[in-house]
Parts: C-alpha cells; structure tokens; sequence
C-alpha cells in the first residue's frame, strides 16, 4: 500500500498557521516564492512560539524589522500586527519586540486602519 502524499499548502496559508519547518518546506514547494516575501503576515501565524521562530528566521535572513507594508491603506509593520495578536506568550516574545525595537521598527508608525502600534495595543487589551 502507497503512503498518500501529504499535500503542502501555499506559503501565505503556512506562515500563518504553520511551525517554521512547514513554512519553509511549503516555500520550497512552490519555488517562485521567496520565504522573505511574507515578512508582515509572519505576525499573524496562530501560535506564538510559530510566530516567534518564522519571524526571527525572516530577520536572520535579511529582512529589515523597518519593513513597512506598502499598500496605502494599511501601512502595517510588524509591530502593529504583533501588538494586536489575541494570544501572546510574554516571555518569549519580548526578546523579539526588543530585536524589531533595535533593528529599526517604528513605535511610532502610523497605519491608517490602526494608527500607532502602542494604540492596537490599547484597543486590544
């Protein structure tokens, strides 16, 4: 008997709900995709240990923490989605947010759906 394939799914789908290993194995699945791309949507993955290891991969493999998103109607970075997560696991994410602080992520960033990073904090408490 053939052991059925698993089928691998589409990295916007793995950085947002995967572990690293099946992020980076659905990037090599679909190999016009540069891992780096989904910087942003790293934030939003489900579990916060994922969300920590896919976005510390991106920033050791040279993706600015200053990356902002360039649609003009959201202008995310990557604080303002890590701060308006539901679920969060303090002690393992704090050595990330002092990383995007010291690698240029701006506090102070504004986005027109949340405003200020420290304000989808506010609102998410």
């Amino acid at each position: 008997m053939q052991e059925q394939s698993k089928k691998i799914p589409p990295p916007f789908y793995a950085v947002r709900h995967g572990t690293l290993k099946e992020y980076l194995e659905s990037c090599a699945a679909y190999p016009n995709t540069d891992p780096k791309k989904y910087f942003i949507n790293a934030f939003t993955n489900d579990t916060p240990a994922n969300r920590v290891a896919i976005a510390n991969w991106m920033l050791d493999n040279g993706v600015p923490a200053s990356y902002v998103e360039r649609d003009p109607r959201s202008r995310y970075n990557a604080l303002h989605l890590l701060f308006v997560q539901r679920e969060h696991d303090y002690e393992l994410e704090a050595p990330l947010l002092r990383r995007l602080l010291a690698e240029g992520a701006d506090i102070n960033g504004y986005a027109p759906r949340i405003g200020t990073p420290l304000l989808g904090l506010i609102d998410n408490l």
